[in-house]
C-alpha cells in the first residue's frame, strides 16, 4: 500500500528526476538541409498582474510584475529566462548552489529578461496554470512576444548551461515546432535538433506532446538525427527507450527486437565517456527499470559496466555535490537487484560517502539538496535509522525544517510508531510557510490521518476544512493547488466508500458549494473548486 508519507517522498523526489530527463551535450555543427523557419507559432501569452521574488545572488532577477517584464523583454528585444520553484525544494536548492552562482550562466542571463516566480507569491499558482508548469524547479525560455521556446532540464554539468542558452538564442525554432516538423517528415537545422534533445521532456506538460503522442514520435525522432550527430543522437534514442519502458505493464519486458537494439545502443554509450557524462540522468536513475525491460538479452555484463561508468563520475568536479551521490545510488540500485538486501560492506561505504558530501556541504542551499539525495539512498538500503539521524540534524539546520519532518513521520510510520507519525506531519504542517506550500503539506497531514487514524473523523474533517481555508481566492485553485486538493480527494472518497463517513463527507461538501459559489462562474478556477470530493457521490 502506498502510504500518505510515501506518497510525498515519491512525489518530491521524484522532482529532481524529473528535472533531469533531457540532459546531454550537443553534436556536430553542420546545419542540415533547412525549410523557411514560417512554423513558428503565433500564439501568445497573457499573464496576470503579479509580483514575484527578489534577485538572487548573482542573476539580476526582474523587478516587477511578470506582465511587466514581457513588456520590457518585448521593448528591448530579449527572450524571457522564467524560472519556477519555491523555497523548500531540494533541487531549487541545488541551482541556487550551483548553477545560479555560475559565472558564465550569470553573464548569459544578461541577454535576457530573467523572471524568478516563486509558487508561494500572490496569483503564482495561476501563473502556473498559464505557463504549463507544476514541478519545481521549472526552467522556460520564451520570445519577447511570449512563445515558448524551449524547457531547460536539470542535471546538466555546471558549465553546460550557459551553453543551453546559447541556443535559444540562435534562430531556432521552438520546440513545439521542430517537433511537429520532424513528425511531419519535414528537415529540421542541426540546432532545432538540439534544442529537441536538450528539452525537459519529463516536465512538458502537453505544451510540445499531445495527450496520446507516444514512444513512435520519439523514434522518428531519433531515426531522422544525423549519424554524425552522435550526442544528439544517442539522448534521443534514450528518450525514445524510457518512452517505450514507460509504456510496460507489470513485468512486460519490450520486445525482442527493441531489447536488441537497445542492448547495442547501451553498449556504444557505456564504452564512451564523452557519452556517459553527458547522459549521467539516464545512467543515474534508470537502471532498474532498464535491466528489468531488458530481461531477455541482459547479461551480468551490462550492470557491472553500468556501475564502473557511473562510479568513474564520482569525483568529477563539475557535477553538483549532490549529484556526485548518484553512483552510490546507482550501487544501492544494483545490488537491491541482484540481492535483494544490502551488504553490510555497502552499508559501510554509504556512511562514509554521505560522511564525506556533509563534511564538502558550503551553504543552506547546497545542503537541503545533498540531505535529500543522502535520504533518498539510505531509505533505499534500508537504513532507517541512520536516515532518522541524518533528517533530525539537519532539521536544525534547515530554513525550511518542515520539509525533513515528512521523512522523518514516514520512518516512524513504517517503524510502527504511528501517533509520532502523526504528530511528525501536524508539525510540519504547521510550521510550513507560504499558500502553496501550507495547501502541499495540509494535504500531505490529512492523508497522513486518513491512513493512520481513520476512525478520527472529527479530526480528519476538522483538518480538511483547515486546509481548504488555505485557498483563499480563485487563483489558488490551479495547478500544484489543485492536483493536491485532488489527491485530497482521493483519499478522502476512498475513506468514506463503505458510506460509514457520509456526515463528514456531506459537512466537506456543503463547505466546498459555499466557497465554490464565491467564484467567477465559467471559470477554470470554478470547475475546479466543484471538482473536489465530486466522484464517487453514490458510494459515499
Amino acid at each position: 500500500m502506498l502510504s500518505a508519507l510515501s506518497y510525498k517522498i515519491n512525489a518530491l523526489r521524484a522532482i529532481a528526476l524529473l528535472a533531469v530527463v533531457s540532459v546531454f551535450i550537443a553534436g556536430c555543427s553542420e546545419k542540415l538541409q533547412t525549410e523557411a523557419k514560417e512554423q513558428k507559432p503565433s500564439k501568445t501569452i497573457v499573464v496576470a498582474d503579479a509580483g514575484h521574488a527578489l534577485q538572487g545572488d548573482g542573476i539580476q532577477w526582474y523587478q516587477g510584475s511578470v506582465a511587466a517584464a514581457f513588456a520590457d523583454a518585448k521593448a528591448q528585444g530579449k527572450p524571457v529566462l522564467l524560472y519556477w520553484g519555491a523555497e523548500w525544494c531540494p533541487p531549487c536548492a541545488q541551482l541556487k548552489a550551483t548553477i545560479f552562482k555560475q559565472q558564465d550562466f550569470i553573464a548569459k542571463t544578461r541577454l535576457f529578461v530573467p523572471v524568478y516566480l516563486d509558487g508561494d507569491e500572490p496569483k503564482a499558482q495561476a501563473q502556473g496554470e498559464t505557463f504549463g508548469v507544476r514541478g519545481y524547479p521549472t526552467l522556460i525560455v520564451l520570445s519577447p512576444e511570449g512563445v515558448e521556446l524551449t524547457r531547460i532540464p536539470g542535471g546538466l554539468e555546471l558549465d553546460r548551461y550557459a551553453k543551453v542558452l546559447d541556443l535559444t538564442l540562435r534562430d531556432v525554432r521552438p520546440v513545439k515546432a521542430s517537433f511537429e516538423a520532424v513528425v511531419a517528415g519535414q528537415s529540421v537545422d542541426a540546432d532545432d535538433f538540439r534544442l529537441l534533445a536538450y528539452y525537459s521532456w519529463g516536465q512538458d506538460n502537453q505544451r510540445v506532446l499531445s495527450e496520446h503522442q507516444n514512444s513512435e514520435a520519439f523514434e522518428q525522432l531519433y531515426r531522422a538525427c544525423p549519424g554524425d550527430m552522435a550526442e544528439v543522437k544517442i539522448r534521443l534514442y534514450l528518450v525514445y527507450l524510457q518512452m517505450r519502458i514507460a509504456d510496460l505493464g507489470e513485468n512486460e519486458h519490450l520486445p525482442m527486437d527493441v531489447q536488441q537494439s537497445a542492448l547495442a545502443q547501451l553498449d556504444v554509450l557505456l564504452a564512451e565517456p564523452s557519452l556517459v557524462r553527458s547522459n549521467l540522468d539516464f545512467l543515474f536513475y534508470e537502471l532498474e527499470s532498464t535491466i528489468a525491460a531488458l530481461a531477455d538479452v541482459v547479461s551480468e555484463d551490462l550492470p557491472k559496466r553500468w556501475l564502473a561508468a557511473v562510479q568513474a563520475q564520482a569525483d568529477n568536479e563539475k557535477l553538483s555535490l549532490m549529484e556526485r551521490l548518484g553512483p552510490l545510488s546507482v550501487e544501492v540500485g544494483l545490488e537491491r537487484l541482484l540481492n535483494d538486501e544490502i551488504s553490510p560492506a555497502l552499508k559501510n561505504k554509504i556512511q562514509a560517502r554521505l560522511a564525506w558530501a556533509d563534511n564538502m556541504i558550503h551553504n543552506d542551499y547546497e545542503r537541503q539538496s545533498v540531505v535529500n539525495m543522502s535520504w533518498g539512498i539510505l531509505s533505499d538500503a534500508g537504513m532507517d535509522a541512520e536516515g532518522e539521524a541524518l533528517l533530525t540534524a539537519a532539521m536544525a539546520k534547515s530554513s525550511s525544517p518542515y520539509y525533513f519532518m515528512v521523512d522523518i513521520a514516514d520512518v516512524a510510520q513504517r517503524a510502527g510508531r504511528s501517533q509520532e507519525a502523526i504528530a511528525w506531519l501536524a508539525r510540519a504542517y504547521s510550521e510550513s510557510e507560504g499558500p502553496a506550500t501550507r495547501v502541499q503539506w495540509g494535504v500531505m497531514y490529512v492523508m497522513g490521518l486518513v491512513e493512520m487514524t481513520p476512525g478520527d473523523s472529527a479530526e480528519i474533517k476538522a483538518e480538511t476544512l483547515r486546509v481548504l481555508s488555505e485557498l483563499k481566492s480563485g487563483d489558488d485553485y490551479y495547478q500544484r493547488n489543485f492536483s493536491k486538493m485532488m489527491s485530497m480527494s482521493q483519499a478522502l472518497l476512498k475513506w468514506s466508500e463503505a458510506g460509514q463517513h457520509r456526515d463528514v463527507l456531506d459537512a466537506l461538501r456543503a463547505n466546498r458549494d459555499e466557497r465554490c459559489e464565491r467564484l467567477e462562474q465559467g471559470t477554470d478556477a470554478k470547475s475546479n473548486c466543484l471538482a473536489f470530493l465530486s466522484q464517487g457521490l453514490g458510494s459515499a
